[in-house]
């Protein structure tokens, strides 16, 4: 979505299609790898939105890393959900 807006821990949010693509591009280019989200609660919310509450696991050069993350969707008027919101952190290690 246009208008979506992601919350990465430690950092201003990041608002804008394009701007979570690079955000999540920096990521990769860190050497992020291996990334597996875990979904351990899905739930629907008014006005076409539903929520996803999960847990994120990844290898990052220091080594494995997990943590935790919710994400809301919404849905476009042409049926495809879309994310609308985006918040994560990690676990202490």
């Amino acid at each position: 979505m246009q208008d979506a807006i992601a919350f990465p821990p430690g950092s201003p949010q990041v608002e804008g299609r394009e701007a979570i693509g690079r955000l999540w591009q920096s990521v990769i280019d860190s050497g992020a790898k291996d990334l597996q989200l875990e979904a351990l609660e899905v739930g629907e919310g008014p006005d076409k939105m539903a929520y996803e509450v999960g847990r994120v696991m990844l290898t990052t050069p220091e080594g494995p890393a997990e943590g935790k993350y919710i994400v809301i969707w919404k849905q476009d008027d042409d049926g495809t959900w879309r994310l609308h919101r985006d918040i994560w952190n990690m676990n202490a290690e």
